[in-house]
């Protein structure tokens, strides 16, 4: 028994229209909510670089690419091994910047590379005994 290609033709019309019109649904609320949460966030060399640990942001993704870069986040270290890793307030960063181990606890991300003293509102500085 051969289906005739109107039959088809309505059946692949309805389902192309249902596709189109699932992707203008509004987003739920806790979506919306997940988005701006992650706002917060930025990447690990980008914030390195706003910080200014690093001079240019291709030194501190090469930091962040050899794995010298551990992230504490919930009380696990992990260590980071893309500098694509994003990293958010309350998280701390421990490397070792020439023969000095630098422990810092995330504040802020920043909007952009300031001067000093700006950047040194974007973190604090942990001292081990």
């Amino acid at each position: 028994m051969r289906i005739p290609s109107v039959i088809l033709y309505e059946a692949w019309y309805q389902d192309r229209h249902r596709l189109r019109s699932s992707l203008y649904k509004p987003v739920p609320t806790n979506h919306i909510l997940a988005m701006t949460e992650t706002a917060q966030s930025v990447r690990i060399d980008v914030w390195l670089w706003r910080a200014r640990f690093f001079k240019t942001r291709a030194l501190s993704a090469q930091m962040c690419d050899s794995g010298h870069v551990r992230l504490e986040r919930f009380g696990l270290v992990n260590r980071v091994v893309k500098s694509s890793q994003a990293i958010k307030p309350g998280d701390r960063l421990i490397f070792a910047l020439g023969s000095r181990l630098i422990d810092v606890e995330i504040l802020d991300t920043g909007e952009r590379r300031g001067p000093a003293p700006q950047a040194q509102t974007l973190y604090r500085a942990n001292v081990s005994d």
